[in-house]
Parts: C-alpha cells; structure tokens; sequence
C-alpha cells in the first residue's frame, strides 16, 4: 500500500507542473494587470514602477522560474492589489468555502444515493418516472439558473430565506441546494444504474432464495458492490464541485474561495489566481488519492 501511494504522489507532480504552466501563461493573455489597476489615465513612470515591484517587467521565462522557486519554498506570491500573501488571503477564505462544499457534497450523497436505491427498487413505476425526469431536468438546468429561480422566488418573493451572504443555517439553505443539483442528478442516475445491474446478479437471487429480507439485500449485499463505482464517480465529480462554487458563491454572494478567484480574475490579480488554481488542484489530486486507497476498506479483495 505505501509503495502505491508513494508512485502516485509521485505521479501527481507533472499534473501538477502543467497545471502550473497553463495557469501561468493563460492569466498573462488576459492583459496587463498595471492599467487595470492604476487606471488608463495613470503616468508611465507609475505603470514602470508598478510594473518593476511585482516582477512583472522580466521575462516571461524568469516570472515563470521566480513562481515555481516560491512554490517549492511554499510562497504562492503576494496580492497585486492588496499586497497580501496569497496562502493568508485563501486561508481566510477556506472555511466558508468548506462550510458549503461539505454541506453540499453530503446533502447530494445522501439524497442521491437514497434515491436512486428507491427509484431502482421501485423501477418502472410512477415514482421511478417522475425521478428520470427530474434527474433530465436537473443535470440540464444551470446552477446559475436554478440560484436566481431560488433568489426570485423563495427569497424575494416568499421571503422565507436570505438570499445572499454567511450567516446562520438558513444562510445555507439555498446555496447547497444550488450547489448539490447537479451532482444530486448525477448520482441518482448513476446508483440507480448500478442498483439495477447488481439486483439480476446470481448472488442477490441466492440471497432471496436463503430468505434473507429485502432490505437486507438491498443494504448489505447490492449497495456495498455499488459504492466502490460510487466512490470514483464522487472523486471525479470532486473537481465540478469547486468550479460550481466560483458561481454559487458568486450569485449569492458567499464569501468564499470561489467568489475570491472570481474578484481575483475580474480584477486580474495573477498570483491570487494561479495559487487558488493550485491549492484546489492539489486537494483533487490528494482526495482521488484517498478514494482509491478507500476501495480497500470497502472491498477486501481490492489489494495494491
């Protein structure tokens, strides 16, 4: 197993250098941050001097090789337009982020896999067709669709729940249910494929045969030989999750990671994008990794 993790680690660090790379030089097509900042009408001698304090005057090359030497000295930069560390400004950013990405992510395992179990279970009948087609509705809608639906309606409208910033419970309500759509129709319609392959199997006939009680089967025999899929579906559908914050948070106004990386690429702040990119890249690469180290716990016969 350690020689497993090892290779993998070690496997993880050209996806992360391209990553790196890409990052780099697409926030450099975007334009140069120093009119942005200082304005159209601002003197040369201040756009040189804005220019020389944040290294942006080099070469290209010798950005490029001044940002990987900070990155394996564990300095992702410094803020262009608040001179700030960019790790201090994400890390102060991070709890709110991870407050709705958890929320998010257990509210649509929960709700999806319940039921898509159901709606395999009870195929073909009037439950079974209204879930397809909520499933088609959901995975078409956009999130930032369905988060101004929920601000007209149930925020302006009805007035039942706020429809923007970090507060209470209340305050989470409609960001998760934002956020979790899309993932929540992925994952219905994924267990109740899976749910419907696994219950023709020899092994779930036997299981009826010795009579064990429906539920039993369900639960014990057919839901644990769909988790490992389940699993590396919810390690992919990880990276979606964050993308979909940058609009969630941003359409409610979550002071979060992904509406920081919003304000960083409106405004141009290079470094703040490149280490945002590179901090959630690593936490994908680590939680795929995890994934596949916890199919061992969930199938015995899985050995690396």
């Amino acid at each position: 197993m350690l020689a497993y993790v090892i290779r993998r680690v070690l496997l993880a660090i050209p996806t992360l250098l391209g990553v790196i790379l890409v990052t780099f030089f697409l926030v450099r097509v975007t334009g140069d941050p120093s009119s942005f900042v200082l304005g159209d009408t601002a003197p040369q001698s201040a756009v040189d001097e804005f220019r020389a304090q944040h290294g942006l005057d080099k070469p290209l090359l010798e950005q490029l090789l001044t940002y990987i030497k900070g990155i394996l000295h564990g300095d992702l930069g410094t803020s262009i337009r608040t001179n700030q560390p960019v790790t201090e400004l994400f890390m102060s950013r991070l709890p709110a982020t991870l407050q709705l990405g958890l929320a998010a992510f257990g509210f649509a395992i929960v709700t999806g896999v319940t039921i898509g179990v159901l709606s395999s279970v009870f195929r073909n009948t009037v439950f079974d067709q209204i879930v397809r087609l909520t499933v088609i509705i959901g995975q078409a809608v956009p999130g930032f669709y369905l988060g101004l639906l929920l601000i007209i309606f149930v925020g302006a409208k009805l007035q039942w729940l706020p429809t923007g910033g970090r507060g209470g419970i209340d305050h989470l309500i409609l960001p998760v249910l934002t956020l979790s759509s899309h993932l929540i129709a992925v994952i219905v319609r994924f267990t109740r494929a899976t749910m419907l392959d696994v219950l023709h199997l020899d092994y779930i006939r036997t299981a009826r045969a010795k009579g064990l009680n429906e539920r039993t089967i369900i639960v014990k025999h057919a839901l644990r030989n769909v988790l490992i899929p389940l699993l590396t579906l919810l390690a992919l559908q990880s990276s979606v999750l964050f993308s979909g914050a940058v609009v969630t948070e941003t359409v409610f106004a979550w002071p979060g990671v992904g509406r920081f990386a919003y304000d960083a690429i409106s405004q141009r702040d290079f470094p703040i994008v490149q280490g945002t990119v590179l901090i959630l890249t690593v936490f994908v690469v680590l939680l795929n990794l995890l994934v596949d180290v916890a199919y061992a716990l969930v199938d015995p016969r899985i050995r690396y």
